[in-house]
């Protein structure tokens, strides 16, 4: 934290790199962008104390509750989008030499607003693309005019660390458990506290090979390891999968990256075009289907019973299979 928010030159793997004054001045302030980006996202801010039990509740008020939008949390938005735009006027070039290298964010940004035009709910899905191009583009501008690559990983670190400390002071309220005992934190439920477990898990690996000292790696290690308990608390079946196989998957992609001397996106276009492959051959000379095969792993290929979840999205599938709902 302290080399974070008081030294203005950082010293890691790649190099050194020291400021001048307006670089300096933008660099501040894409790092306040960044950290309210990630608190406001993290629901650090608005933390869940006042978890509404959803079995008790109708689903269709549920929906119509969360349709609504929130003024506060709009003028947020906007107002963070504003500050980043502040980095785009003074440096410009920086801003849209970065355009390209994301073309594919601005893909999806662009579809989710034209989705409009065949939505079911229209105005929903325009108020909700456009939140989204809100929040994407704080996040792009924030990390585009970072002073260096991992200074966003480190500030996700410490966001991390306060919603860590945020989560074990919760173990003392009487919201802190769900009605089927599973561990949910300040995030309002277990699989919401796991997904974020997931990540700080990630963050923390990052970190933990990149800070030298020893004292650092020490509290990153005290991090990890309640993270890791946090998880397992939470039951989220799915993270708790993911937090292992992520960083494996990572690390081997890595090693055949550096084997065969190309860039790691391509060999894991190449693994996946392997394993769709090697799906279809199953399926036509043995006629074992994804269904099927997923059931060898797992008794319960909806995944917990989530058989009406699943209808429902085929269903939409069949009757809207070209271009969706709409956002």
């Amino acid at each position: 934290f302290i080399m974070v928010t008081t030294s203005d030159t950082y010293t890691f793997d790649c190099g050194e790199q020291t400021l001048d004054t307006q670089d300096l001045w933008a660099s501040r302030l894409a790092d306040f962008v960044f950290l309210s980006f990630v608190f406001l996202t993290l629901g650090v801010l608005s933390p869940s104390v006042d978890v509404v039990e959803f079995s008790k509740l109708e689903i269709r008020s549920v929906v119509a509750g969360d349709s609504q939008s929130n003024f506060i949390n709009q003028a947020t938005w906007m107002l963070l989008a504003a500050l980043a735009s502040i980095l785009v006027l003074k440096q410009p070039s920086r801003f849209f030499s970065a355009v390209p290298l994301v073309w594919p964010l601005f893909l999806v940004l662009v579809y989710c607003l034209a989705s409009a035009a065949w939505s079911q709910h229209p105005e929903l899905t325009v108020r909700r693309s456009v939140a989204l191009i809100v929040t994407a583009y704080s996040l792009l501008v924030s990390v585009t005019y970072s002073s260096h690559p991992m200074r966003p990983a480190l500030l996700c670190y410490i966001a991390f660390w306060v919603l860590l400390v945020m989560n074990i002071a919760s173990f003392l309220l009487p919201v802190a458990f769900d009605e089927s005992g599973y561990f949910r934190g300040v995030a309002g439920h277990k699989n919401a506290l796991g997904a974020t477990a997931c990540l700080a898990i990630f963050t923390g690996i990052v970190c933990f090979s990149e800070v030298k000292s020893a004292a650092l790696k020490l509290g990153c290690s005290l991090y990890l390891a309640m993270w890791s308990m946090l998880l397992l608390l939470s039951v989220s079946k799915t993270s708790i999968v993911l937090a292992g196989l992520v960083p494996i998957a990572v690390w081997y992609l890595d090693v055949m990256s550096r084997f065969l001397r190309i860039n790691s996106a391509v060999v894991l276009c190449g693994h996946l075009f392997f394993g769709i492959t090697l799906g279809f051959l199953i399926y036509y000379s043995v006629g074992l289907g994804p269904l099927d095969i997923a059931r060898a792993l797992y008794p319960d290929v909806t995944f917990t019973g989530r058989t009406p979840i699943w209808s429902f999205m085929m269903g939409l599938l069949n009757d809207h299979w070209l271009l969706g709902i709409g956002f």
